[in-house]
């Protein structure tokens, strides 16, 4: 689980690098994608790794209230990391992937599933939405990086 988390700090440091490089109006367009634009994107995953990180390292936060316009891509080069740095180490400490967590979401219904599924989940939800940006900077003229996983393992992580 923790080699998963990994994988997906890595693509989403390597394509929030590369987008630190662009000019903001193309971070702000309004792309008319799932979550708007660029920057707005970026903001979604990491809200949700937040959420998730919440549910699974005590205590959990049941409020996430962020101000509007959200975390720049400054801001989120750091902070970020952080809780990805955290969560990797979590996952690394863990002994039972099969383990079941029972959580709420943010409507605060309640759900049970195994922690290997909730870090699948994780992993795959930004590599959904990293593809998204990419797509969105492809768009806009630029060439992203490649952030595939098969990338990432051959040691390929400039």
């Amino acid at each position: 689980m923790a080699h998963q988390l990994r994988y997906s700090a890595w693509a989403s440091r390597k394509l929030l690098t590369f987008a630190r490089t662009i000019p903001e109006a193309d971070l702000t367009r309004d792309m008319h994608n799932s979550h708007g634009g660029i920057l707005k994107t970026f903001q979604h995953i990491f809200y949700a790794d937040r959420v998730w990180y919440s549910r699974m390292v005590p205590p959990v936060q049941k409020n996430f209230e962020d101000p509007a316009p959200g975390p720049s891509l400054a801001e989120l080069d750091g902070i970020w990391w952080e809780l990805l740095d955290r969560f990797q180490e979590w996952a690394g400490q863990q002994q039972d992937s099969n383990r079941v967590l029972e959580y709420r979401n943010l409507k605060q219904e309640p759900f049970a599933k195994p922690v290997y599924q909730i870090v699948t989940h994780v992993v795959n939800h930004g590599t959904y939405h990293r593809g998204q940006i990419a797509a969105m900077l492809r768009q806009c003229g630029y060439a992203p990086p490649s952030t595939d996983f098969i990338y990432y393992v051959d040691g390929l992580r400039d």
